[in-house]
């Protein structure tokens, strides 16, 4: 599914840099685990990015700050 950077850009109002770079590092390695995830081992081919994993890895910085 596509990621809408306009309501990504929403979302994120208000987080620092480095926080940015904290939820693009976990959304990619969510997109790599599901990607390797499989009964048989690797799968090919890279993991896509999905917009929910963008909304997790934003809940996730935003609850390691409170």
């Amino acid at each position: 599914s596509g990621v809408d950077l306009q309501q990504l850009v929403y979302e994120s109002e208000g987080v620092s840099a480095a926080d940015i770079k904290e939820v693009c590092n976990q959304v990619a390695l969510s997109a790599f685990k599901r990607a390797t995830k499989s009964e048989k081992g690797l799968q090919s081919g890279p993991g896509v990015v999905e917009v929910d994993d963008f909304v997790k890895a934003l809940n996730v910085v935003r609850q390691s700050k409170v």
